[in-house]
């Protein structure tokens, strides 16, 4: 057998860990992104940075000893930060809702999780006995539909089927999202996700992590694929692009009309002013515009 002396071995196995690298980079992105939303209200700590940092060097240096990799984890983090979360029911329309009024954000909650972690190796050749459907599938599943109430894909595929009289507020403006383009996105969306399903347990699954990167492509050209049925703007909120760069764009764009405007009337103002001097001066040849 090969050992890491030899270069091929050692270059065969960088390219086999591409797809895990991709994997792990955008489990640890998605994990952030989703545990991070701003309906959480959570705050950026001081130490945030050197916990990235610390995570990185763990990261890179834990496998060279054989040691599992340490990334975010779905759904575990973000219904972590929902289990911290003190709530509050809100009726608006006739609906109830939740909503969170803060996060009891600490680093004794984590390390219980940690230590119960480590207090059940002493019983992992006891759970031998159990199905592992019970260990496993049953508890990805329970997360799973647990997590899907709140989640914007699950919710507005229920919308396909609801009467429009009867959609809950929408965080969005019928106006800003066509309920047709809405329609349409979700369409899509599902069906990538539906695409990556089928990846994941078919022979091919050691190319998921491509496909996962595919949709970031994909997210991008949405507008041109659909020869622009869904506007770039219709994206951006549907998939929580953030409010502050929509906001910079509405800016910059109200910017330019008033520029234009301006314009248009500094030209008419100059206009009107070089006729009123020829009136004056008794031209009456008017030039042509």
């Amino acid at each position: 057998m090969a050992g890491l002396g030899d270069t091929k071995c050692i270059w065969v196995g960088a390219i086999a860990a591409l797809p895990l690298l991709l994997l792990n980079f955008v489990d640890q992105n998605v994990t952030t992104l989703l545990t991070h939303h701003p309906d959480h209200k959570l705050k950026k700590g001081g130490a945030f940075h050197y916990n990235l940092m610390v995570l990185g060097v763990m990261t890179a240096v834990l496998p060279l000893f054989g040691c599992p990799v340490v990334v975010g984890a779905l759904p575990h983090s973000p219904q972590f930060a929902g289990a911290l979360a003190q709530t509050e029911i809100v009726r608006e329309n006739g609906l109830q809702t939740k909503r969170i009024i803060k996060v009891f954000e600490n680093r004794v909650s984590p390390l219980i999780v940690g230590a119960f972690i480590v207090a059940s190796l002493a019983i992992v050749s006891s759970m031998s006995v159990l199905p592992y459907c019970v260990i496993c599938d049953a508890l990805f599943l329970f997360m799973g539909v647990t997590g899907l109430p709140g989640n914007q894909l699950f919710e507005r595929l229920k919308l396909a089927i609801t009467e429009p009289a009867l959609y809950p507020p929408l965080p969005f403006a019928k106006g800003e999202v066509p309920l047709l383009q809405m329609h349409l996105f979700t369409a899509l969306q599902f069906s990538a996700a539906a695409v990556l399903f089928i990846v994941e347990n078919s022979a091919i699954a050691l190319g998921f992590p491509i496909f996962l990167i595919l949709m970031i492509p994909l997210r991008a050209s949405i507008s041109t694929i659909t020869c622009g049925i869904i506007s770039q703007k219709t994206v951006d909120i549907l998939d929580h692009k953030d409010e502050a760069s929509l906001q910079q764009e509405d800016d910059e764009q109200l910017g330019k009309a008033r520029w234009n405007i301006s314009q248009s009337t500094m030209s008419s103002f100059a206009s009107s002013k070089h006729a009123e001097t020829l009136l004056e001066e008794g031209n009456t040849t008017m030039p042509l515009p």
